[in-house]
């Protein structure tokens, strides 16, 4: 029976025991965009087609054996599809509709929900996302890895560091190592993206100021990927658009209260002084 199994699956990160040695339990070797980037060379050669390993790495111009780790992590989060047909030796891969979700994604809800669910989809990562979403991540992950999930201990510091990198890079993991997947995930599911208003001064033409809507693109602003926007409607047809990150808390809530007053006592100021410096009748 072991001949009738594609070589592939033997791979770095695959379970498997030999006489004398236990590889480690399977796990993602890239982050998720590591991988969307790996699966987005494939898609520029294939699109959806279905492909073996080894005519990815032709295509890319490697040997396919280099890419084992790329190819299988891509499958892990989701980016790939894949399939053993009998009688082939290899299994067979194709690009998936969530990485078409990032590819092409049609706003940045979009994209965001996608690298989240992503992050979620390792067997692995599904196990730690369980017993640490919505507390610190302890420093001795590594340990964790080799006592409950089947990791080697010489892996160990490897998987540790992928998990807490992968998490950060999606927006599910904070500086401090809290992990808020379901939160995060719920919160931006939930976000209304929305065309920021910018009002424009008076042309010329005797009418009143008139309000021309701007598209936010990503470069427009230094938002990061754990902030969520919000928009915020003022008065006289105004508007704001407020980022705030996804893991706030009630004494950050209070320094935005501070914040806001201190714009408050500088607006009065300013009139004071305007009223001071404006000529008398």
């Amino acid at each position: 029976m072991e001949n009738n199994i594609p070589q592939e699956a033997k791979s770095a990160g695959e379970a498997t025991k030999t006489d004398s040695h236990k590889r480690s339990a399977s796990y993602p070797a890239l982050t998720p965009l590591e991988a969307f980037n790996f699966a987005s060379k494939v898609n520029n050669k294939f699109s959806k087609e279905q492909v073996s390993r080894k005519e990815i790495g032709h295509a890319l111009g490697i040997h396919d054996l280099s890419i084992s780790r790329e190819v299988a992590a891509a499958a892990a989060y989701g980016f790939f599809d894949k399939t053993f047909v009998k009688g082939e030796k290899e299994y067979k891969y194709n690009i998936t509709e969530l990485f078409i979700d990032v590819f092409r994604y049609e706003n940045e809800k979009q994209r965001r929900i996608a690298l989240i669910t992503a992050f979620g989809k390792p067997k692995l990562w599904q196990e730690l996302i369980s017993k640490f979403d919505g507390v610190s991540i302890p420093e001795e992950l590594y340990n964790t890895l080799v006592k409950h999930h089947g990791i080697t201990e010489a892996a160990s510091k490897e998987v540790a560091d992928i998990f807490i990198r992968s998490g950060k890079e999606v927006g599910v993991i904070n500086d401090n190592r809290v992990l808020s997947y379901k939160v995060t995930l719920n919160a931006t599911s939930k976000t209304q993206y929305a065309e920021i208003i910018e009002e424009t001064p008076n042309t010329g033409n005797g009418s009143q100021n008139q309000l021309t809507p701007v598209k936010v693109e990503n470069n427009d602003y230094n938002f990061t990927s754990t902030e969520i926007k919000v928009p915020i409607h003022l008065t006289k047809n105004k508007m704001a658009y407020m980022a705030y990150p996804a893991d706030i808390n009630n004494k950050d809530i209070k320094l935005l209260e501070h914040a806001i007053k201190g714009i408050l006592l500088r607006l009065e100021l300013e009139k004071e002084e305007e009223e001071t410096n404006a000529p008398s009748v």
